[in-house]
């Protein structure tokens, strides 16, 4: 990968401003919100805050990964790929860097709100391991996602209307997931299993000490589980590897 590619591309990714507030505000503003509701601490730790974390900072490395596209849109896809091909390097050569720095801006973001969060609220994250884990697979997935849209949509538009579609879908379902009881049968099946997101959070979720005292999530205390749920997410990113590198093969630029 170029380097000096990358470092234009991890400039660019900093220099808005605007949606570095947004990707940073919004999921700080709804922990806290859900901090400041459920202020009951059980053996020091907020755990309404704590799960509502979990899943706004798995959630928006779905939204933070919107400059894969975007990048790849407006350099390779616009009058701008003139220019690129007027540059020393193969306009191919531009993909990897726009994809990397748009991957690290989202993981960056997410880790700036999980400090933040952290340092406001006595957060409890279970297993750590597991967390990073989640944590990269589904920015992994964020990222993926937002190639075959760059892939498949027709403009830049048109991608960000199915990236927004395709983000606020999967937190909805996630929404219902937590408000549905968790038994055996084809609505928990359907709930478990019909998103990243999901998948993710019940991963994380399945190592924690407190599973039992939490409503209607009635999640045992499991790393066989949770290790399952990461095998999924894990097989997912697999799939839209493969379709994203049989696809980039067939595309020109």
């Amino acid at each position: 990968m170029n380097a000096i590619i990358f470092k234009h591309y991890v400039k660019r990714s900093l220099s808005n401003l605007v949606d570095m507030a947004l990707v940073l505000g919004i999921p700080l503003g709804f922990i806290l919100l859900q901090g400041s509701i459920t202020s009951d601490l059980i053996d020091g730790y907020n755990l309404g805050a704590s799960i509502n974390g979990i899943n706004m900072i798995l959630g928006f490395q779905f939204f933070g990964t919107w400059l894969v596209f975007q990048f790849l849109f407006q350099d390779l896809k616009s009058d701008m790929r003139f220019r690129l091909g007027a540059s020393p390097w193969s306009i191919t050569k531009f993909v990897a860097p726009a994809v990397t720095a748009g991957w690290i801006y989202s993981i960056v973001a997410g880790l700036i709100v999980i400090g933040v969060a952290s340092l406001i609220f006595p957060m409890y994250w279970g297993n750590l391991l597991v967390f990073a884990i989640v944590f990269l697979l589904t920015s992994i997935i964020g990222s993926l996602i937002c190639i075959l849209l760059f892939f498949f949509a027709k403009d830049l538009s048109t991608a960000s209307t199915l990236h927004y579609v395709i983000c606020f879908g999967f937190m909805g379902l996630s929404m219902l997931w937590f408000n549905i009881p968790f038994e055996d049968g084809i609505i928990l099946t359907i709930a478990s299993y019909s998103n990243p997101l999901t998948i993710g959070t019940r991963a994380m979720l399945h190592t924690w000490s407190y599973a039992g005292e939490l409503g209607f999530l009635r999640l045992e205390n499991s790393m066989g589980q949770a290790f399952f749920n990461i095998i999924i997410l894990a097989a997912v990113s697999f799939v839209l590897v493969v379709i994203a590198v049989v696809t980039g093969r067939r595309r020109t630029f």
